[in-house]
Formats: C-alpha cells, sequence, structure tokens
C-alpha cells in the first residue's frame, strides 16, 4: 500500500479485539461452512467472482447499459451475489449460495479496495471457512486485463497474497485441486 496502514498506529491486542468482535456479530456467517462440502471462488477484487457465481448458481444475467460488464437481471434477487461495477468492492463479507449439493462461497477480493483492517478480518473470516468445511473446492478468478497490464503484477501479487493466507500450521494443503479461470 502506498499510505501508512492504520494497522500500523494500533497495538495487536486491539486488532485481535476487532477480529472477535467481527467473528461474535458474524458467528452464523462463519459456522456455515461447517462440515460442508464448499467452492470457494478468490481473486482480486474486481476480478469477476460475483459474476461468475452467479452465472452457475443460475442467476440470470445481461450486459450492463455501457457494454462492460455483466449485471444481475434481477438485482433486488437478494440470493444473489451483489456485482460490482464501480472501482469500490461490493463483498464485503463472504457470502454463500447452495448449488447442487455444494455451498459455493462468494469471497471477499484479494488486495480490496477497503482498508487493511477489513482485509485482517476478511482473511480470518476466509481462513476459519476453509479450515471448517468437510472439503473445499478452491476456484482462483483473475480478469483478461489482469495479464495483460504490468505484466501480470495485479495476478502474481493475488498469488502471492494466497500464499500467506494459506499458511497453515498443520501439514495441510489448501491449494490442492484449485482451478484457475480466467
Amino acid at each position: 500500500q502506498d499510505e501508512p496502514s492504520v494497522l500500523e498506529s494500533r497495538d495487536a491486542g486491539s486488532i485481535a479485539q476487532r477480529v472477535k468482535e467481527e467473528f461474535s456479530k458474524n458467528a452464523a456467517l462463519l459456522n456455515s461452512a461447517k462440515d460442508r462440502h464448499i467452492v470457494a471462488f478468490l481473486g482480486n477484487t474486481g476480478a469477476g467472482k460475483s459474476t461468475l457465481v452467479n452465472f452457475l448458481a443460475g442467476k440470470e444475467l445481461k450486459v450492463s447499459p455501457d457494454e462492460e460488464d455483466y449485471v444481475l437481471a434481477h438485482p433486488d434477487d437478494r440470493a444473489a451475489m451483489v456485482i460490482g461495477t464501480g472501482g469500490n468492492s461490493e463483498t464485503l463479507y463472504p457470502k454463500s449460495i447452495d448449488v447442487d449439493g455444494l455451498r459455493f462461497f462468494d469471497l471477499p477480493g484479494i488486495n480490496d479496495t477497503d482498508r487493511s483492517e477489513r482485509n485482517l478480518v476478511n482473511a480470518a473470516f476466509t481462513r476459519k471457512i476453509l479450515l471448517d468445511a468437510a472439503s473445499v473446492r478452491l476456484v482462483f478468478v483473475a480478469g483478461q486485463d489482469q495479464f495483460t497490464a504490468n505484466r501480470s503484477a495485479s495476478v502474481k501479487q493475488m498469488f502471492h497474497s494466497l500464499k500467506q493466507l494459506f499458511e497453515v500450521d498443520q501439514d495441510i494443503s489448501l491449494v490442492d485441486g484449485g482451478v484457475f479461470v480466467v
């Protein structure tokens, strides 16, 4: 980040307290993967994770008025993932939808446009969801522009962030069997 992190001015105790508060407020969400077979969609903010989840869940999509993106044909569908079309992330918390016996999780973007404290909470949420599941399939999503700009710097940064997120104390590999969708 170009700007100093909000986290730099806070002690570890207050950061841990914030994460505990978020876990407490979102207990139902955090326990929704427990013993379930899940598919987790990961990628940078704006890569198209929410759009892909909606498509795979059978939600009707249409081309946006500016013909640059896909949007929900029925934006009032509360079960659908909100699709961001601006510069800011719409997925602030993980959200799930059940598809053919699997629970699909639309996870907040890596390198999210929100502040670093939110990113820390999201990383903790993601880690708990993935470790609680009976089985996990990871789908890494990246947009074409992420490969063409700056020699794929944003894709390389995404994989670096994922590597840090998936470091586990046990002998568990959370990235075996992943699918990379471009």
